[in-house]
């Protein structure tokens, strides 16, 4: 028994660990390649009928997540975890906020932000969690990145909690002060981690994209322009739809939920016949794949080709589904997902004087 007590205050405290770093990298690597087998699949599948199964089949992140988050849970205060937490809170988003248990459990995204807090405030590693934290959009998030930009000792640290402060304020907070906060932290986040990598980009590119943003990208701006060609070939201008409230919606065959997405889409679109309203999609998805689904009658709505990416990249969208609702001078008034709210908002748009 006396044994049994010391191993449990050892678990505890971090010092017995639940996992091992060597099976939390073989979670993460069995996920890339399932990922990279799948999108394989895809690109051969021939056929609608066996494209749907595809997609169907993408390979569930949250079961990964699961699993990972058995690995790292018992070892949070062992600094090797802070090598995979971020990957848990980029990849498994409704592993990290559910609350198995009640609302007096603390979700996985919490304990994780508790730990931090209690035994890696100080520590070199913890910029990339800053990171991965600003897409959830919990105010206890920004007090927690706040107080590591405060305490941590390394200036490149520093950045990244600044400027994971502006994307979060991004997603929680309006307002002349909001707009204010996100620019002085976009200004320490360049002082002091520019040249940080944080995947294929650095801190530096976030800053600047924060900054564009600001600029051109939230409720009240003018969307920028769009011109293209759609799917067919023909020529598409998004200025050529003033008039109308128009809904941007980016999106993609192999994204996240993209049977519900595609199902969201074409009621929308239903609703919009014989409305002074606008379905246009952007997707980068080979022509030759949308076409098809075209044929098949899957898509109603007319789609932009954005095989380069370049569309996406002026209204900064990395992740699909994404909605920007325009009211009919073009202005951005709602950014958000494809379902209910975005059709409330066309709604009150349509009925605007």
């Amino acid at each position: 028994m006396k044994y049994l007590s010391i191993i449990a205050v050892l678990l505890m405290t971090g010092w017995v660990e639940a996992g091992t770093a060597q099976v939390a990298t073989q979670i993460r690597q069995e996920y890339e390649r399932a990922v990279r087998g799948w999108e394989m699949r895809l690109q051969t599948a021939v056929g609608e009928e066996a494209r749907r199964s595809v997609v169907r089949d993408r390979p569930d992140p949250d079961e990964f997540g699961r699993r990972m988050w058995t690995e790292v849970k018992g070892a949070l205060r062992v600094e090797w975890s802070l090598d995979y937490t971020p990957w848990l809170l980029e990849t498994a988003p409704g592993v990290m906020l559910d609350r198995q248990g009640g609302a007096l459990k603390r979700s996985p995204f919490q304990e994780i932000m508790r730990e931090v807090e209690l035994m890696h405030l100080k520590s070199p590693k913890v910029g990339r969690i800053c990171i991965a934290m600003a897409a959830y959009r919990e105010p206890a998030a920004l007090t927690l990145l706040e107080k590591i930009e405060k305490g941590n000792p390394d200036k490149k640290v520093k950045g990244q909690a600044a400027i994971a402060q502006a994307i979060l304020l991004r997603h929680i907070g309006e307002g002349r002060d909001v707009m204010i906060k996100r620019r002085d932290a976009v200004r320490r986040a360049i002082t002091n981690a520019a040249d940080v990598k944080v995947g294929a980009i650095t801190v530096g590119d976030l800053a600047m994209n924060e900054a564009y943003i600001v600029k051109h990208l939230i409720p009240s701006r003018v969307g920028p322009s769009l011109v293209g060609r759609d799917i067919s070939g023909l020529p598409l201008d998004l200025k050529s739809f003033h008039g109308k409230v128009v809904v941007l919606a980016f999106w993609s065959v192999n994204g996240h939920d993209a049977q519900k997405t595609i199902d969201l889409l074409t009621k929308l679109h239903k609703k919009a016949l014989g409305r002074p309203v606008e379905l246009l999609g952007v997707s980068r998805n080979p022509d030759s794949v949308l076409r098809q689904l075209k044929a098949d009658g899957v898509l109603p709505w007319r789609n932009f080709a954005d095989g380069d990416g370049k569309l996406s990249d002026a209204y900064r969208v990395r992740q699909t589904p994404k909605v920007y609702v325009l009211d009919k001078k073009g202005v951005i008034r709602f950014i958000g997902v494809p379902g209910s709210f975005v059709e409330l908002a066309v709604d009150d748009l349509v009925t605007e004087k």
